[in-house]
């Protein structure tokens, strides 16, 4: 689980998600640029939120997210538009 703005500011991340990135901290992930840094490629980030924006309610899709060594794990995310 991770929470983020719109923008891509990384605001909490869960201890599994953490591991599953193959991060040591979550201090790790929060110095990183944003969000989409962890996207195999930045620019699904994008689409990701623009489906989301429109859709206005959940959203649920799968996403190629890249680990710190670099590899690549293919995530479910769900997603929803919180309070602004």
């Amino acid at each position: 689980m991770y929470q983020s703005t719109p923008e891509g500011k990384i605001l909490a991340v869960n201890p599994a998600f953490v591991k599953i990135l193959g991060f040591d901290s979550a201090e790790e992930i929060y110095a990183l640029s944003g969000a989409a840094a962890l996207y195999w490629e930045p620019q699904a980030r994008i689409g990701f939120v623009q489906e989301l924006e429109r859709a206005g309610a959940n959203v649920q899709r799968e996403s190629v997210l890249r680990r710190r060594d670099g590899a690549q794990v293919v995530v479910l995310e769900s997603a929803r538009v919180g309070a602004r």
